[in-house]
């Protein structure tokens, strides 16, 4: 019989004390109550995320006021559930690849420099958050590949503008098909974050992901539209909008990351640990 102590080892439980982040009381509540729990406890998870909310309002400031051409993420006219893998807000405005055009390379420079602080927080404002609140410390091959899948991503988002989901009877079918096909990419993807942190390689935590969102796909997908509804419903409020989105998304979807990752990974809670061992 295997010894708890080796038991919760194998499961990335680590050898910290988990009463000081309250890992016992955190395996008795329910998910979103863990949730909560771990944030209502600890101030400290919401300050990463609450500078990097106002760094990024700075930064839409700076956007709108230079020369360079800026598109706005917010649309009153259509409903955008703007979600991304790793924990972040949304800004009231972003610069796509095509601005960058033909520019003099001192004002290529300066436009670069922007979205690279813009990234560079966020990826930091993540790490920090999710290592306060996991019990297992992250390698450095986990962290660089984390900010290099962040880097990544975020480039993506920036060859065009956020795609909005658009009802209409000619894309009807077409949107169903590809919401289902997107849900369950989101799903099976949500613990990646957490898994390279923790995880020796990217391909191992994309299979670790993989087993730890099984049987657990409509709470996956319900915290999924939930982070997505609020990071861009947030941003669209005046003045203090992108603050807002940032400061609360980004420490909810950075906890939720770390809680659900163990918890889905206990044998406690169901067969896909039991899974990951084989």
């Amino acid at each position: 019989m295997t010894e708890p102590h080796n038991q919760d080892r194998e499961y990335g439980r680590g050898d910290h004390d988990e009463t000081e982040r309250g890992g016992d009381d955190r395996d008795r509540v329910s998910a979103p109550a863990a949730i909560l729990k771990t944030l209502r406890s600890d101030v400290r998870l919401w300050i990463p995320f609450f500078l990097v909310g106002c760094l990024w309002t700075v930064l839409d400031r700076i956007r709108l006021q230079d020369s360079l051409p800026t598109t706005r993420t917010s649309s009153e006219s259509v409903l955008q559930v703007t979600y991304t893998p790793y924990p972040t807000g949304s800004p009231e405005t972003v610069r796509t690849l095509d601005a960058l055009v033909n520019l003099p390379a001192d004002v290529f420079a300066y436009a670069i420099a922007i979205e690279v602080v813009a990234v560079s927080a966020v990826m930091a404002g993540g790490w920090v958050t999710m290592r306060k609140v996991s019990d297992d410390p992250f390698s450095t091959r986990g962290s660089l590949a984390y900010c290099a899948g962040v880097a990544v991503l975020f480039l993506l988002s920036r060859l065009g503008t956020a795609v909005p989901l658009v009802y209409s009877p000619e894309s009807f079918l077409f949107g169903i098909v590809a919401l289902a096909v997107g849900a369950l990419a989101a799903v099976r993807t949500f613990f990646l974050p957490i898994a390279i942190l923790r995880g020796p390689g990217v391909l191992v935590a994309l299979r670790t992901s993989w087993r730890r969102s099984v049987s657990h796909g409509f709470s996956l997908i319900g915290l999924i539209i939930v982070i997505g509804l609020g990071s861009s419903w947030l941003a669209e409020l005046p003045t203090v909008g992108v603050l807002l989105s940032a400061s609360i998304v980004g420490p909810i979807h950075s906890v939720a990351l770390v809680i659900l990752y163990e918890r889905f990974g206990n044998r406690t809670y169901g067969n896909a640990a039991g899974t990951e061992r084989n």
